[in-house]
């Protein structure tokens, strides 16, 4: 499957897994680990497939690192007076 992984916020190919363990450790090591797996626990008790659920946790991360993403602003607004 090819997917984001918001551990090292890269895309990759990657063997898709079969089960939720196998989900799970692939989302497993990080700081923020814990949010990844609330978002895929909430997506498989909706009765997403472990494929699709561990695809749309990378998506939904990806989303926000590009949203949280410094873009160059490294001056602050100045105003004048």
């Amino acid at each position: 499957m090819y997917w984001y992984n918001p551990i090292t916020r890269t895309s990759e190919r990657v063997q898709a897994p079969s089960t939720d363990e196998e989900a799970l450790e692939m989302l497993s090591g990080h700081p923020d680990s814990g949010r990844f797996v609330e978002h895929y626990v909430v997506l498989r008790e909706e009765g997403m497939g472990v494929e699709q659920a561990l695809m749309f946790v990378g998506h939904r991360f990806r989303m926000f690192h590009l949203r949280h993403q410094n873009l160059g602003r490294t001056r602050e607004l100045q105003h004048s007076s």
